[in-house]
């Protein structure tokens, strides 16, 4: 059951179109300006000097959150300052309103209050009983009258017939095509439970794009304890999140995800797999992970193989944070 939230928490937990999230504080590693235009400055404030004029499109690297990950609100926009580094090599600041990241998660139907940034956008749909493919879709946003805020809101909306599973706005130009052995099935139905709970070992496969192209299979694996606490409810202790990748004849190559799903003692976070198949087309199984970070709401992780750094399976390169309606 939600609880209903203040109205000023309620308003900053429904700018789902950023997922430069203001709820924990995660930005990706590379990111990219979506303003007309944007100062560098020196300082992380308003009245720093101004080091490089940045245009739209301009890519940075994101180094760190300033003012000790602080949110505030600039000329009506709310986000935090962000230390980058521009192209030419330069370190500054820029407030994260004014950027996006690569990769940007969103569910058709859900409410939007922003403009769309301008990126190329695509759907993953059922292909057929047994797989999934990626299309690349148009998007608009269609005014629907929205019972729970007894109002009309703007909802995403795509020009197919059928339902995404979800949608993928970026910067970077994908192949369309197919992207996972799911099909009409949800990860649940595979293994009758996809909850990530302590003892739990879920498989992650890209789907083979043909019969005779082998593709490796990953293993996600939670450990931890579940405590009952005095007042009956369920506290998630010591929870650790663990992808594997065996090789044959090699060690296993394992990554703590850990670090990415941020606990709360006394909160039972209820990670769950809600997709794995192939979005970034380099044959290796991408996962889509959800959570409960705190009561306020569930978050939900993409998770790309493309973007891994030395040492990693999977990377984090973007999340999405469902309006409460």
């Amino acid at each position: 059951m939600r609880t209903l939230l203040p109205i000023f928490i309620l308003s900053l937990l429904s700018v789902s179109a950023i997922t430069l999230s203001a709820q924990t504080g995660f930005f990706p590693d590379n990111l990219v300006v979506s303003a007309s235009a944007l100062n560098l400055r020196d300082q992380p404030n308003k009245s720093g000097k101004v080091l490089e004029k940045l245009a739209r499109g301009s890519s940075l690297k994101y180094l760190a959150t300033a003012n000790d990950g602080a949110f505030e609100t600039l000329d009506d926009n709310y986000g935090a300052w962000l230390k980058v580094q521009s192209g030419t090599g330069k370190t500054g600041f820029v407030f994260s309103s004014f950027v996006t990241g690569l990769y940007n998660l969103y569910l058709e139907g859900e409410t939007i209050f922003d403009q769309l940034p301008e990126q190329h956008w695509y759907g993953v749909y059922a292909r057929d009983s047994f797989s999934d493919e990626l299309r690349a879709i148009k998007v608009q946003l269609a005014t629907e009258y929205n019972s729970f805020r007894e109002e009309d809101t703007q909802v995403l909306r795509t020009n197919q017939s059928g339902k995404a599973k979800f949608i993928i706005g970026t910067t970077i130009r994908l192949q369309p095509g197919p992207a996972g052995d799911l099909g009409i099935f949800e990860p649940a139905e595979f293994y009758f439970n996809n909850a990530l709970a302590p003892g739990a070992m879920l498989a992650l496969s890209p789907g083979a794009k043909s019969d005779d192209t082998p593709t490796p299979s990953y293993y996600l694996a939670a450990s931890g304890c579940a405590r009952l606490k005095e007042d009956l409810t369920m506290a998630l202790e010591n929870y650790k999140l663990t992808v594997l990748a065996p090789q044959d004849g090699l060690p296993t190559i394992r990554q703590d995800l850990s670090p990415w799903f941020r606990t709360t003692p006394g909160v039972n976070h209820n990670v769950r797999l809600r997709w794995f198949g192939d979005i970034d087309g380099d044959a290796r199984p991408d996962a889509i992970i959800e959570d409960m970070p705190e009561e306020m709401g569930m978050r939900i992780s993409l998770f790309l193989t493309s973007k891994a750094r030395d040492g990693e399976l999977l990377r984090k390169v973007c999340e999405y944070w469902p309006p409460l309606d």
